[in-house]
C-alpha cells in the first residue's frame, strides 16, 4: 500500500478508488455494456482522483518514508523496504541491517543561481530486495520564467511513470501518466488556472476521452467521448461532488463525494 500511495500519489493515484463508496443510482442497460460502462465510471473516477492529487506532486517526490532508526546511522526506508545508509550527496541502500548487501543508491544535485533561482533533483536506482528493479529520476528547476519539474521512473510492480509539470504566471499544469493494472498506458493533464478553475483531460490511448472542467467554486461540467456505443456521455456536478453522469442511450450513475457506486 504504501508504494502504491507514492507511486500513484504523485502520478494520479489509482489506489485511491478502489473501495469506491457513496450513494448513487444506475438505470438500467444492457449487460453487454456493462464492463464498458464500468470503464468510463472507473476513468472519470480517476479524473476526479488526478484533480485533487496533481498539486500535491512536487511534495512527495523525494522517495522519503516513515523510517526506523537503528543504533547505527543507517535507518530503514519502508517504502525501498531497505536499509538507508547516508553518505555524500546522496543515499546507499542495503539489503540487511549489517549494511553488507548493497543494494542501490540515491544521488542528490543541487546548483544554485541568482535570486534564489535554482536546479535540483535525485536519482535512485534499487538492485536487490522487494523493489528491485526500481529507477526513478526527479529534478526542479526554478528560473526567472517560474518553476518546473519532472518525475520518470520504472516500478517493478506497477510499470512506467511519468509526472511533468510547470507553474509560470500562476498557471499550473502537471501532466501524469502511468500503466494501469490492465497494462494500458493512462494520462492525464491538469490545468490549474489563475482564475482558480480547473481543466483534467484524460485518454487511454485505446478506448475514450475525458475532459472534466471545474469553475472556481467547484462545480463543473465534464464530456466524454470515443467510440463506445454509450458515447458521447456528459457530466454534471456541484460543488460537494454529487453529480450524474448521461450516457448517450439515456442511462444516467449518479455519483457522491465525486465517487460511483459501482
Amino acid at each position: 500500500m504504501k508504494r502504491r500511495l507514492f507511486v500513484f500519489g504523485f502520478a494520479a493515484s489509482v489506489l485511491m478508488l478502489a473501495g469506491c463508496g457513496g450513494g448513487g443510482s444506475v438505470s438500467s442497460t444492457p449487460a453487454g455494456t456493462r464492463v464498458t460502462k464500468q470503464e468510463i465510471l472507473t476513468a472519470v473516477e480517476q479524473g476526479f482522483a488526478s484533480k485533487q492529487q496533481g498539486q500535491s506532486g512536487v511534495a512527495g517526490a523525494s522517495g522519503a518514508s516513515r523510517a526506523t532508526r537503528a543504533e547505527s546511522l543507517a535507518v530503514y526506508n519502508e517504502f525501498y523496504e531497505l536499509w538507508v545508509l547516508p553518505v555524500d550527496g546522496g543515499e546507499d541502500f542495503f539489503a540487511d541491517a549489517a549494511l553488507t548487501q548493497p543494494a542501490g543508491k540515491m544521488r542528490y544535485f543541487y546548483t544554485p543561481g541568482e535570486q534564489g533561482q535554482f536546479s535540483k533533483g535525485s536519482t535512485v536506482e534499487i538492485t536487490a530486495g522487494p523493489q528491485k528493479g526500481y529507477n526513478a529520476t526527479y529534478s526542479v528547476i526554478l528560473d526567472s520564467t517560474g518553476l518546473r519539474y519532472d518525475f520518470q521512473g520504472t516500478s517493478p510492480e506497477f510499470g512506467p511513470f511519468s509526472t511533468v509539470g510547470s507553474s509560470i504566471n500562476g498557471v499550473t499544469i502537471v501532466k501524469n501518466g502511468f500503466r494501469d493494472p490492465q497494462g494500458n498506458m493512462r494520462y492525464y493533464d491538469i490545468e490549474y488556472g489563475t482564475d482558480s478553475t480547473t481543466k483534467v483531460r484524460y485518454n487511454n490511448d485505446k478506448l475514450f476521452n475525458i475532459e472534466l472542467s471545474y469553475t472556481a467554486e467547484g462545480t463543473g461540467t465534464g464530456t466524454v467521448t470515443g467510440s463506445s456505443e454509450l458515447l458521447p456521455a456528459t457530466v454534471i456536478w456541484d460543488r460537494d461532488g454529487t453529480g450524474t453522469i448521461t450516457f448517450k442511450d439515456g442511462s444516467t450513475q449518479s455519483f457522491t463525494d465525486f465517487r460511483f457506486d459501482i
